[in-house]
Formats: structure tokens, sequence, C-alpha cells
């Protein structure tokens, strides 16, 4: 059970990985290290909480492959990590 202190809008999962959008617009992140090396920098080799990602950007709707989440911003931009 993963506990992030307010509600999920929207959840995603790659290869090894799950991620989650929340309400208020915050992406998190926990899982198996995927093959992307952002992502490997933001989110370690293998975390099993969840770990804020972008936390300077507020999301409106995210979606992941094998390797990576993406996400468009409140203000639309496309973001990948």
């Amino acid at each position: 059970k993963i506990s992030l202190g307010t509600t999920v809008k929207m959840v995603t999962a790659g290869n090894g990985f799950t991620c989650a959008l929340t309400t208020p617009g915050a992406l998190y992140c926990w899982g198996l290290l995927p093959g992307s090396a952002q992502f490997v920098a933001l989110i370690g080799s293998a975390r099993f909480s969840p770990v804020r990602l972008a936390s300077g950007l507020t999301f409106k709707s995210i979606s992941a492959n094998s390797k990576q989440v993406c996400g468009v911003t409140t203000d639309g931009r496309g973001i990948c990590l």
C-alpha cells in the first residue's frame, strides 16, 4: 500500500515502476529502475517508496512507457523523465 497523503487523480505504470499524479498535480514514482538515465538520476536504482519528481511543476496528465514517464503540465508543456 502506497500513501501519498492526498488523493490520486491518475496512475500509470512502466517496466517495473509506477507513477501517480495527485489531484493537486504532483508527480510521484516508485519501483524498479527503468532504462532512462535521467529517471535513474531522479529516483535511484530501486525505490519502493514514492519519490516526488519535477517538484517545481504541476501536471494535468501523465503516461508511462517501458523506460520513462511523460506528462503534460498545467501550462501545456510536455515533459518526459
